[in-house]
């Protein structure tokens, strides 16, 4: 919002004199001095009468002052840090701190508030943290024919296909298990779960006599796998 010569606007509380401009003297009264009605600018005051006048105009419009202000470089600087605990040590957090980072711009009293509830909730929870119970290494997996992007028919070749897909994903996360250092050094057989009972008894034939090549090399793939007891 603009408003031309705001400073002009403003009405004074007290009694200000000035001497007559240059050019609008008043002939044979050179020696008077002109009473301001209304604020100028260059008077200290100016500024004060504008914006109480303004705020005086927004109130009887039925506007409400929201708030106080708040430091927009010290929120940010503080959401920050929170973001960064709560990256790192305190996941708990996570969620209110992004609600808050949407307001960095435009921080509010209430936004402030709940960034000093943030920071007494550490305080006090700053002894408490996440443990991890160690557990056998049992993996599973599942394979669902209705997530199948491929158009396949019938529906057990399209079962086959997403099975096979389940089977090498599980074989990948195997063999990438087997590189971390911490992990158990004996991975068991990995059991996949699949919804299609057709798919299941075709598999477990030891040969496919389809005509679909597509559809035998993913059977092919799946009893590899299953020789080798990389999955169930």
């Amino acid at each position: 919002m603009d408003v031309k010569t705001a400073f002009l606007n403003g009405d004074l509380e007290e009694e200000i004199y000035m001497e007559q401009p240059e050019g609008f003297i008043v002939h044979g009264q050179e020696s008077k001095v002109c009473k301001l009605d209304k604020s100028l600018y260059g008077l200290k005051q100016a500024p004060k009468q504008w914006h109480e006048k303004f705020d005086n105009l927004l109130m009887s419009k039925g506007f409400k002052n929201t708030s106080d202000s708040v430091n927009q470089s010290k929120h940010a600087s503080i959401i920050g840090s929170l973001r960064y605990v709560a990256d790192c040590t305190r996941p708990d957090i996570a969620y209110v701190v992004g609600l808050l980072c949407r307001f960095t711009s435009r921080p509010s009293l209430e936004h402030w508030n709940a960034i000093e509830r943030i920071m007494r909730y550490l305080k006090k929870t700053q002894n408490l943290g996440l443990h991890y119970n160690k557990f056998s290494a049992v993996l599973e997996g599942y394979s669902d024919a209705d997530w199948n992007f491929l158009s396949a028919q019938p529906m057990m070749e399209s079962a086959i296909i997403t099975l096979a897909a389940a089977s090498e994903e599980a074989s990948s996360l195997r063999s990438l298990l087997s590189e971390i250092p911490t992990w158990e050094r004996s991975i068991p057989t990995i059991l996949i779960h699949c919804d299609s009972i057709a798919a299941i008894a075709k598999v477990q034939n030891r040969y496919y006599n389809g005509k679909r090549r597509q559809i035998r090399r993913k059977h092919s793939t799946i009893k590899e796998l299953l020789t080798t007891w990389l999955i169930l």
